[in-house]
């Protein structure tokens, strides 16, 4: 109990200097801004900005508004694997509490293209057995001119979230294996909160569209995405796995960088399905040489680097330009890279822009062996895109 005790007591403590017992409701004037309507739109910005576009074979995406789908999958008509935990209940699976206009991915693209143009053979729920009557879908499948499989995961929380294994279920493998085997395109969108495996389902497929659980507004999101109402922006925020044995960070240290596997005969380390950072436009950007302003960086001082970045395709769209520093030599093994900043631009068609970024010291320190954050003097590159510079700190 005096454990116990000790604990709250600090908890406490920090809420009486951060004066939460002084006044412990909301002021009277925040009571108007509930259920803004501007919030909803910065739901659909949020979402719209989230996805990542992870694969695009022979350009199918985004697909032609005249475009005929199929909607197949446990998420095509759940609300809860669009939201995630912490959604109205703890593990944001009781759908009553949604608000009324809360949509799923198959009503968004129904509005989108029409009731026509939209059939599925799921049902509302993410656990409906409807959503893995395969021989339905394939019956619907002989109409449609593309299948968009929803597959992922339903809300969860904390210790009901935990899962010895980041295989997909079986249903829903066999579920993408059988709109494959239609001989239809696939677009796989995944409404997940960690990376499932899909390595024996990617190379099947001919788009993949990574929705995360965008919120409010993910159903939405999801149709501008894939009918190109929305050109995506978003970019993995973690290594997507390929292999359960495989899972090394984007941060890696040379020593998993390449690590010999004997009994398969293959050299293997960082090999992710998809890297850190990693998502798709429907344009292109291409970079000009990096330049540094100065070859030393000191105590004292600090680099700008510059680069410039054009809009090489022909639609407008956003770009994040991801800075990633090395450190060549050091007391302890440095990582291979690390973000240091980002920034994301807005480019039209043929536009260029110069990016900006200010590195000091403090952007290249570590935790050393005495659990002390320095930084030591030596030799660092600096990296975006495909363009590396090197300096020296002394």
């Amino acid at each position: 109990m005096s454990r116990i005790d000790d604990a709250v007591t600090r908890i406490l403590i920090l809420k009486y200097k951060v004066g939460l017992f002084d006044n412990p409701y909301p002021e009277p004037a925040a009571v108007p801004n509930f259920g803004k309507p501007s919030y909803q739109t910065l739901a659909l910005e949020a979402a719209h900005e989230s996805m990542t576009l992870l694969k695009n074979k022979d350009d199918i995406l985004p697909l032609s508004k005249s475009t005929k789908i199929l909607v197949a999958g446990p998420s095509a008509q759940s609300i809860s694997a669009l939201n995630g935990c912490w959604s109205y209940t703890w593990q944001g699976k009781e759908e009553q509490w949604y608000p009324a206009d809360s949509k799923t991915i198959y009503q968004a693209l129904s509005e989108k293209l029409g009731a026509g143009n939209v059939v599925t053979t799921t049902g509302k729920g993410f656990d409906n057995p409807l959503n893995y009557d395969i021989d339905k879908m394939i019956s619907a499948a002989s109409a449609v001119d593309a299948i968009v499989v929803c597959i992922g995961e339903d809300a969860y929380a904390e210790s009901p979230g935990n899962t010895r294994d980041l295989a997909l279920p079986k249903e829903q493998i066999a579920l993408v294996e059988a709109a494959v085997a239609t001989g239809k395109p696939v677009i796989l969108v995944l409404t997940e909160g960690r990376p499932r495996f899909i390595t024996t389902l990617e190379p099947k497929v001919k788009g993949i569209l990574m929705a995360y659980w965008g919120g409010k507004k993910a159903a939405e999101a999801v149709a501008d995405v894939l009918f190109g109402d929305y050109n995506p922006d978003g970019i993995l925020p973690f290594s997507y796995p390929k292999s359960m044995g495989e899972i090394v960070l984007y941060d890696r240290k040379p020593t998993e960088e390449i690590r010999e596997v004997f009994n398969d005969n293959i050299n293997s380390g960082y090999d992710p399905l998809y890297p850190f950072g990693f998502g798709l436009s429907y344009t292109s950007f291409g970079y000009d040489a990096l330049t540094l302003s100065s070859s030393t960086l000191t105590a004292a001082t600090s680099i700008k680097v510059s680069i410039t970045v054009t809009n090489t395709g022909n639609r407008s769209g956003k770009h994040t330009v991801e800075l990633y520093s090395r450190d060549l030599y050091a007391s302890i093994t440095p990582s291979m890279k690390r973000l240091r900043a980002f920034q994301k631009i807005n480019l039209q068609p043929g536009e260029s822009r110069k990016v900006e970024f200010v590195i000091s010291k403090e952007d290249l320190a570590f935790v050393n062996a005495k659990l002390k954050t320095v930084t030591e003097p030596g030799t660092f590159e600096v990296m975006i895109g495909d363009k590396k510079a090197s300096f020296t700190y002394k």
